[in-house]
């Protein structure tokens, strides 16, 4: 039989994203993604997702284990979406009034 330190609980640490300014960016590069072809929401949804992800960056000191990759992929899809609602309001524009 044990004895009475067998009744301790015994806990281990789950690491987590400390800052949700990062994981918010990603969140809302990827809606922006999603909703790229309406103009002027998609564009400014991506450009806040944008501001949003290097403020994240410049707060603190991001790791790998801190949650380095969140920003940086807000970053990806925001040029990304920002392109593609440029292109797609550059292709309906010829599509339908130069054409």
């Amino acid at each position: 039989m044990k004895g009475p330190e067998s009744a301790l609980i015994e806990t281990t640490e789950v690491h987590h994203i400390i800052r949700g300014l990062a994981v918010g960016s990603f969140g809302m590069s990827f809606f922006s993604f999603l909703v790229f072809w309406w103009i002027p929401f998609g564009f400014l949804v991506s450009s806040a997702a944008g501001v949003m992800a290097l403020t994240s960056i410049a707060l603190g000191i991001r790791t790998k284990e801190r949650g380095l990759y969140y920003p940086l992929g807000a970053i990806a899809l925001t040029i990304i979406t920002t392109h593609a609602a440029l292109l797609s309001m550059k292709f309906t524009n010829v599509l339908f009034l130069d054409f």
